[in-house]
């Protein structure tokens, strides 16, 4: 108890230099904090683009619905098929509006003929790397070509891809410039503490012909630092969740699905931001160690 009360002494006597520490922790959490979240992001967003239709199939007005049926059958039928969802007439339109709301041609066209031009809407979801060609074969069978208005083919594969390739270029960056972060924070631990050991010469001295343990002489600088890392990842934390919070609703808006990443953050809290204390610790640990073996001979 008494080492630990000594270590926040020398904490806020040596406020100056710790606050070197705690600045530079700050980055390094902060910018861990959103690594973790844009790979957070990026996961999402993947699992959401696999999960759209990747072919619409826009029937006529009018069709039967055993004609209808026997097409969902079929397309049931073929291995590529993950899920198959029917849309309403009412439904396709809503969702043709606005895709088109922008093009003035195509919705002045809606207004001057006043009714529903489709019919049902087929949405066909296929397993991650299916091929689309037996689907379009089945589509374009005789018996269907009647019935069949429209069809739209969606290449998310290359949405997936180009989505993880940016994300994986941003994951690497990101850890460089971590890395670089984390060789600043061990040279200004290694300097802080070196300059600690030189202003109190007097009293590890003195510590010394009291017989002090060489354990008790090092322990109130590594928790010094340690101190200086745990208050700097209290800010960071603090700082990372109302940023996220505040704009959770606008990053939901931008992705156009709930993201729910703050929740996420509240539920995962020891894992999302625990490891990082850990990772800081030890980091204060093997920064600190080396300073002392080479300035504090004991």
């Amino acid at each position: 108890m008494r080492v630990i009360r000594q270590s926040f002494q020398n904490f806020f006597r040596n406020i100056g230099p710790n606050s070197a520490i705690l600045v530079i922790f700050i980055l390094i959490f902060v910018l861990l904090s959103s690594l973790s979240g844009i790979n957070f992001t990026i996961k999402k967003a993947v699992e959401k683009i696999r999960d759209k239709a990747d072919l619409s199939i826009y029937l006529k007005p009018g069709v039967s619905k055993n004609i209808t049926k026997d097409l969902i059958s079929d397309l049931k039928n073929l291995s590529a098929v993950k899920k198959i969802d029917v849309v309403s007439p009412e439904e396709t339109l809503r969702k043709f509006k606005e895709r088109h709301i922008n093009d003035p041609i195509i919705m002045e066209t809606f207004k001057e003929i006043n009714r529903n031009p489709f019919g049902p809407m087929i949405l066909v979801r296929t397993k991650q790397g299916a091929d689309l060609d037996s689907i379009l074969e089945t589509i374009n069978l005789p018996r269907y070509e009647d019935i069949i208005q429209d069809k739209e083919v969606e290449n998310y594969q290359q949405i997936v891809y180009l989505v993880d390739y940016y994300g994986r270029k941003i994951k690497y960056i990101g850890l460089l410039i971590s890395g670089i972060f984390i060789l600043i924070a061990i040279l200004i631990i290694f300097n802080v503490v070196r300059l600690n050991i030189y202003n109190r010469q007097d009293e590890i001295k003195i510590m010394r012909l009291v017989g002090a343990r060489a354990s008790f002489i090092r322990l109130p600088f590594l928790l010094e630092v340690i101190l200086s890392a745990f208050f700097a990842w209290l800010i960071a934390t603090g700082i990372f969740l109302v940023i996220t919070y505040y704009f959770q609703s606008h990053l939901d808006n931008f992705l156009g699905f709930q993201l729910k990443f703050f929740n996420y953050l509240l539920n995962n809290f020891l894992t999302f931001f625990g490891l990082q204390l850990l990772l800081a610790i030890l980091l204060c640990y093997f920064s600190t160690s080396i300073s002392l073996n080479k300035y504090l001979k004991l």
